[in-house]
């Protein structure tokens, strides 16, 4: 047969579930892409007041962005694919990198950008 609770046994319930919850609201979820090796990029415009479309992009690493080699633009990290406004790139290793930014409309936006490990920095173009 079922019997009653105690009021000892309800404290008891009423502790453990606050223990619970206290537990899973101090867990801190981890962004997606970082990690203690990587960071991520966000990447916005400094556009007043208006929508900034864009075609796509590519992301070299520094070096390779400033070499002198002739086939530089096939040796992109990362590139993606049109959007407005803003550039999301995740899971990104340390270290210095260009990102070419192709406009709706003509045009690009060059930018040098940097990226910390277990961070997301964040840059206007």
């Amino acid at each position: 047969m079922n019997q009653p609770l105690k009021p000892s046994d309800v404290k008891k319930l009423f502790f453990a579930a606050a223990w619970v919850l206290l537990l899973l609201g101090s867990c801190r979820r981890e962004e997606e892409g970082l990690t203690s090796r990587t960071g991520n990029l966000e990447i916005t415009f400094r556009a007043v007041n208006s929508t900034v479309r864009f075609r796509g992009y590519f992301l070299y690493s520094e070096a390779v962005y400033f070499s002198a080699t002739p086939d530089r633009e096939n040796l992109w990290l990362r590139r993606g694919g049109s959007g407005v406004n803003r550039i999301d790139i995740k899971g990104l290793n340390p270290g210095n990198y260009v990102i070419v930014v192709e406009l709706e409309g003509g045009g690009t936006t060059v930018g040098s950008v940097q990226v910390t490990a277990s961070q997301t920095n964040r840059f206007a173009l």
